[in-house]
């Protein structure tokens, strides 16, 4: 419980500097996030498909890879 916690905060964290610094991640997925030497949680780069969110989220649906993605930007992309 206690990692899941901290898996938590690590995420919200990376989310709200991205958000202050006026960008986003666009896919968040288990492959994204990496734990470190440390015992902190990371979120990794998207370096396999820069795309803006829309495009890369549009992709994987394409791709057939699994979807994690806010029920609200999935039907805007179906």
């Amino acid at each position: 419980m206690e990692e899941l916690t901290h898996l938590m905060y690590n995420m919200v964290e990376a989310g709200a500097y991205l958000q202050e610094n006026g960008q986003s991640h666009g896919d968040i997925r288990p492959s994204q996030i990496l734990f470190t030497k440390n015992g902190t949680f990371k979120l990794g780069d998207r370096l396999h498909d820069p795309s803006p969110s829309p495009t890369n989220q549009f992709n994987n649906i394409v791709a057939g890879r699994d979807l994690y993605m806010s029920p609200i930007l999935f039907n805007a992309l179906k």
